[in-house]
């Protein structure tokens, strides 16, 4: 007779830590539907999130993201987990 238990892993957000992504939305702008790159920041301690939308995904998207939503979360001290499209994103570098 096999026996089965239930397993699972607690998930626990300490304070202070973020994930931060970005995403692609559909968006009407001045009435013409374009595509939109999105940065995500989400604070699952508190439930509290921040977001913003962006004409391309770039270094300069991902920096003033970042220091937008340091703003938001009012310049406290914040961990941050990137998500797997800013991993994805990262060139090899040539070795000389």
């Amino acid at each position: 007779m096999d026996q089965q238990r239930e397993v699972f892993v607690p998930l626990q957000h300490d304070p202070g830590h973020a994930q931060v992504d970005f995403g692609e939305a559909l968006a009407e702008i001045a009435g013409v539907e374009r595509k939109i790159h999105f940065f995500a920041m989400d604070l699952p301690h508190s439930d509290a999130c921040f977001m913003r939308a962006y004409p391309e995904e770039t270094a300069e998207a991902f920096c003033d993201g970042h220091n937008a939503a340091f703003g938001f979360s009012a310049g406290g001290r914040i961990g941050v987990t990137l998500g797997i499209r800013f991993v994805l994103a990262q060139k090899p570098k040539a070795i000389p």
